[in-house]
């Protein structure tokens, strides 16, 4: 059941005027994300991405991850450009996945492959991630995608950038190759 006004404001307070452990402030996230959208909560959340968007590390805290999810669901279509065009080419692969993913859900499934295939080259050794991508990769590819992706990998051939063409080579191979 959504919350009322009152109760989204005294969540609000909560947020701006106290500081809880992250897994507390995560629950906090979780149960206005069911509600109507808040003018305070949106401020909060846009302020809590934006500080840990330009942390030095790339890292993107995991209890900013629910709030960044808050503000794009519950933003306008306005804001949410604003801040997808602001953050893609952040350090964070984490971030990065989540615009991805929110272009996906949107129908936006070509923009958010393409962001996908460029987070490969970031993640490291972090599985959950890489198996996330393949799942989507593998799951919402296209023939048309595939071709891109060989395009792709042929205009790397030719700038001698070998690693980046692999990369588009071998995501054809293994993830569309039933295509």
């Amino acid at each position: 059941m959504p919350l009322d006004s009152i109760e989204l404001d005294y969540l609000s307070n909560l947020l701006e005027n106290s500081s809880f452990e992250p897994d507390f402030n995560k629950k906090i996230w979780s149960i206005v994300f069911h509600s109507p959208p808040h003018l305070s909560l949106l401020k909060i959340a846009r302020n809590i991405v934006l500080q840990s968007a330009s942390n030095e590390d790339d890292v993107f805290k995991n209890h900013a991850e629910i709030a960044f999810c808050y503000y794009l669901e519950k933003s306008s279509q306005n804001e949410q450009h604003k801040i997808l065009h602001a953050l893609k080419n952040c350090k964070s692969p984490r971030l990065r996945m989540i615009i991805s993913e929110f272009h996906i859900e949107k129908g936006d499934i070509k923009t958010g492959l393409h962001l996908m295939s460029e987070i490969l080259n970031d993640i490291g050794t972090d599985h959950a991630l890489y198996d996330s991508i393949m799942i989507w990769m593998y799951q919402r590819a296209t023939s048309d995608l595939k071709n891109e992706f060989l395009q792709k990998a042929k205009n790397e051939h030719a700038k001698v950038n070998i690693h980046s063409a692999k990369k588009f080579e071998w995501i054809c191979n293994n993830f569309m190759s039933e295509i």
